[in-house]
């Protein structure tokens, strides 16, 4: 693979590309807790100095993906449960408060929007138990969050959404949680539709710690452990 065809010339930009895909395969479960990321190897495979491969690695240090040990070199990250725990009571705080805004000024375009796409996830479901399938249903927080959201809760669920990811793709390992979403998804859209904004906060709320609980369980089932 030749980084160059890929991304701009220069240094910064073998980094940047390098970055990206080591994120991308974090977070996709390709490369899992623990994977050492050795600079040489990795060198080699992008067909780079060990600068870039260096300065990515840094970057995804700062953004909790792996961990640098002297001495002993860079692994993926062990995501602690506190992690979670801190992540899902940030998007559980936050996404509830949305979905109530939301609900009081959302129009019929966009519940119209996410019934079509929660509607497709129940479809996929009919077809297995859902697990290969893991983004329908999303368009009710981005829609929630973009209508009830303001510019700060926007930017701070943002910052964690890559992590989020991380953990959503964890979570629909679960067998039946994609179906559990989506019913969970559906009992929430309801109560948008009925304009209760309270109830709309309160099922989002708990659907988001159902799906705190699952990211734990899928830990357990595949045999990872919690720092």
């Amino acid at each position: 693979m030749i980084v160059k065809e890929k991304s701009k010339e220069g240094s910064q930009g073998r980094s940047d590309y390098i970055y990206e895909e080591l994120k991308n395969e974090i977070i996709n479960l390709r490369l899992h807790f623990g994977a050492p990321l050795v600079e040489e190897e990795l060198a080699q495979k992008y067909e780079v100095s060990r600068t870039p491969v260096r300065q990515a690695l840094r970057r995804l240090e700062n953004e909790n993906f792996v961990v640098i040990m002297p001495y002993r070199g860079c692994f993926v990250r062990q995501l602690s449960e506190n992690d979670i725990d801190e992540i899902y009571t940030v998007r559980a705080v936050l996404e509830g408060y949305c979905v109530n805004c939301a609900t009081r000024i959302i129009n019929q375009d966009n519940l119209k929007v996410i019934e079509e796409d929660i509607n497709r996830g129940m479809e996929k479901c009919q077809q297995g138990d859902g697990q290969e399938f893991g983004q329908e249903g999303q368009k009710l927080h981005q829609i929630s969050i973009e209508i009830g959201g303001n510019r700060r809760i926007r930017q701070i669920l943002k910052n964690i959404s890559e992590q989020n990811q991380w953990l959503h793709n964890y979570s629909i390992k679960v067998p039946g949680r994609f179906r559990q979403s989506c019913e969970e998804h559906l009992r929430i859209l309801e109560a948008m539709k009925a304009g209760d904004a309270g109830q709309a906060e309160e099922l989002m709320r708990k659907h988001l710690f159902s799906t705190m609980e699952d990211v734990k369980k899928s830990f357990i089932n595949s045999g990872l452990k919690y720092y």
